[in-house]
């Protein structure tokens, strides 16, 4: 026995057969005189342990897979980003006409309905609608500038190449139409130098040479010949000149076409970054308002009072 048990009184009675006994025990020992003792008392002090969580199991990932997966164009993504805010602001819309649909419907079925949609947006806050309002706005105004820079970016690289296209064309045509005045200058020389030898065959022919008649005969067509088809061949260099200057004169109109749209896709872009700086402003002044509006509406009612106000409502009082 323990000493608690040592230091109680036992009250009992017994029947005859021993078999029912009642036992009533009360304890005398000393109150507990603090809480350590107390523990002692109730089998000690303990540890508690925390269990241990089983750690969490990565699956392994196969970086060659990964890897193989084709990554999204950023055009893609341009299109889908698009997708989604078309399809909010179009969800946001067939949901107002399917409201106003039934509410032309059923006015009186909608009353309750319309008062608990009132009293489920009087517990959210007022500035909620703005700030997904915002939102949308945003991101609506990052993917058209976004699409706006790519546009551009491929409009400048495209009349870059035109510009070097048509400048490397245009060299090309100069050679060409120095290479074809050559030719002409060489053609005219030898020319003259055929005009020259007939006329010197025709004297000879008409102050009776010695010479063979048959073959100052044939001479004379042999050298006819050379100047008939020199001339040919001037006509068709001087029209191949003509050629390459008329292509020298398209090329360079077609360069001062592409410097121009050029001129005119680096305005559109400094017009772009205006119309994006006025929108950052107008969402900023929106922002500032809503803050504004709620910090005031969240502020005590009261009234403000003058000092006179004040010292003649304590006189009165």
């Amino acid at each position: 026995m323990s000493a608690l048990d040592s230091g109680s009184k036992f009250l009992g009675r017994e029947n005859g057969s021993g078999s029912e006994s009642m036992r009533a025990e009360i304890d005398t020992s000393a109150p507990f005189q603090s809480v350590k003792e107390a523990v002692s008392r109730f089998g000690g002090v303990g540890f508690w342990k925390p269990s241990q969580k089983k750690s969490e199991v990565f699956e392994d990932v196969d970086i060659a897979k990964v890897e193989e997966q084709p990554a999204l164009s950023e055009k893609d993504w341009l299109q889908n980003q698009a997708t989604q805010v078309n399809a909010t602001l179009e969800s946001s819309a067939d949901d107002r006409n399917n409201f106003d649909e039934e509410k032309k419907d059923n006015p009186e079925n909608l009353k309750g309905g319309h008062q608990n949609l009132m009293g489920g947006l009087s517990s959210l806050p007022s500035s909620a609608s703005g700030l997904i309002l915002m939102e949308l706005k945003q991101a609506k105004l990052n993917l058209s500038m976004t699409t706006n820079d790519l546009a551009e970016s491929r409009t400048s690289v495209e009349l870059n190449k035109k510009l070097e296209k048509e400048s490397i064309s245009l060299e090309k045509a100069r050679e060409r139409l120095t290479l074809n005045s050559l030719k002409i200058s060489s053609l005219e020389e030898e020319l003259n130098l055929t005009k020259q030898k007939l006329q010197l065959a025709k004297d000879d022919e008409m102050n009776g040479g010695s010479g063979n008649p048959l073959d100052i005969s044939r001479e004379l067509q042999r050298l006819s010949s050379e100047a008939e088809q020199f001339k040919k061949m001037g006509d068709a260099v001087n029209s191949e000149v003509l050629r390459t200057i008329s292509e020298v004169e398209q090329t360079k109109g077609r360069i001062k076409s592409a410097e121009i749209r050029l001129v005119a896709a680096r305005k559109m872009k400094e017009a772009a970054r205006a119309a994006e700086a006025v929108a950052l402003a107008e969402i900023k002044a929106l922002s500032s308002h809503e803050n504004s509006t709620r910090n005031s509406s969240q502020k005590p009612e009261g009234s403000t009072l003058t000092f006179e106000d004040y010292s003649f409502s304590n006189l009165q009082s």
